[in-house]
């Protein structure tokens, strides 16, 4: 079936189902509808929420360690 076809071009259930005037006759160039596509991204999330406490807690170590190291070795420079 071509877009933009007659009736006769298409399926009789699909035809029948939605009549002989929706979708035909169109013009090239003329918008017919939108599509919207939605998914969950509650897995994304939750993996993007595991992957970000790691990254922060690898952080505050090393900032940790960072603090220590800076202090030892100024204490042992005095």
């Amino acid at each position: 079936m071509q877009c933009h076809g007659t009736p006769k071009d298409a399926p009789a259930a699909l035809v029948a189902m939605y009549g002989d005037r929706a979708g035909f006759y169109e013009k090239i160039g003329d918008i017919r509808a939108f599509i919207s596509v939605t998914m969950p991204l509650e897995v994304e999330l939750s993996k993007m929420r595991k992957l970000y406490m790691i990254f922060a807690g690898l952080l505050t170590i090393i900032f940790a360690l960072l603090i220590f190291i800076i202090f030892y070795f100024r204490g042992a420079l005095i």
